[in-house]
């Protein structure tokens, strides 16, 4: 029990860390990661935290069809389209992705993304609060920059407990579409 309140604590710590960098309440985040083989076996993930910590219950795995192989964007967008026709929105929505060398591609690469899920939340008529995340040179944890839909970005320092808290739900999406990508391309 001892354990289980200093998680509760340090959880609630990092909640509290991330709304004074975003300047608002959050209490429920949602993170999206794709997976794919070559683009093969496209999957999209959507894990989802609150401020009791991981609700798996509320987790979803998309099976995405019907884009070009390999387009990370059309399946962002498919996934993002199919969960929020029905789903509430979060607090915070994190867009993830953006693969590249070199920092300027990967700038350009998550400015897009971002716009683009803009793009689906007013398609939908919907207004989400949206923080792109974007690994640093070498893809290196910690050096993560913070992108927001006004244009500004932040790279908060390596031990922030805000860092901490959306590099493990940018970590739990991602090792959940690896998860369902891999159990689909191994069936097939």
């Amino acid at each position: 029990i001892k354990g289980q309140l200093a998680n509760h604590f340090e959880l609630n710590e990092r909640f509290h860390q991330l709304e004074q960098v975003v300047g608002r309440p959050i209490d429920r985040i949602e993170c999206f990661d794709i997976s794919h083989t070559m683009g093969e076996e496209t999957v999209a993930s959507c894990v989802v935290f609150d401020s009791r910590g991981i609700r798996k219950r509320d987790y979803r795995q998309f099976s995405i069809q019907d884009i070009t192989a390999g387009d990370d964007y059309a399946a962002m967008r498919q996934a993002l389209t199919r969960r929020y026709k029905k789903a509430m929105l979060p607090d915070l929505l994190l867009i993830d992705g953006g693969k590249g060398q070199l920092s300027a591609a990967m700038e350009s690469l998550r400015k897009w993304q971002l716009h683009m899920a803009m793009e689906v939340m007013q398609e939908l008529g919907l207004e989400a609060f949206m923080v792109g995340v974007s690994k640093g040179e070498g893809r290196k944890p910690g050096l993560e920059t913070l992108h927001f839909t006004d244009g500004t970005k932040i790279q908060l320092p390596e031990d922030h407990k805000a860092l901490h808290l959306i590099q493990q739900v940018r970590d739990e999406a991602h090792r959940f579409a690896i998860t369902k990508h891999r159990a689909k391309r191994d069936k097939k």
